[in-house]
């Protein structure tokens, strides 16, 4: 199992984005738990945090595609952090600048 956490703060992502993911909060929290076995999010002024454990690295690739599909703009400059960097970066395919360092 991998825990994750896909994240944006206010560095990345600008005001105007920020509040239209927080306006679809419920939604965005519905789609990761949906899909992992377990999810939580944190929606700040400054951050939005979602944490999840799934199943394996295609569960949180998969996952992570569809998110940035789903909800367009929200997610295109997001971090993502697992207990394992290279996980998320190498095994998932995940462009550089969407795996913190």
């Amino acid at each position: 199992m991998i825990f994750y956490c896909i994240g944006i703060d206010y560095k990345r992502t600008g005001l105007a984005v920020r509040e239209q993911a927080y306006q679809r909060r419920d939604e965005i929290t519905q789609f990761f738990r949906e899909r992992n076995l377990e999810a939580a999010a944190l929606f700040t002024c400054n951050r939005i945090e979602v944490y999840a454990l799934a199943f394996d690295a295609f569960y949180v690739r998969q996952t992570l595609q569809e998110a940035r599909l789903r909800f367009y703009g929200f997610f295109e400059k997001a971090m993502c952090i697992t207990a394992s960097r290279q996980c998320c970066g190498m095994r998932l395919g995940l462009p550089a600048a969407f795996v913190r360092k």
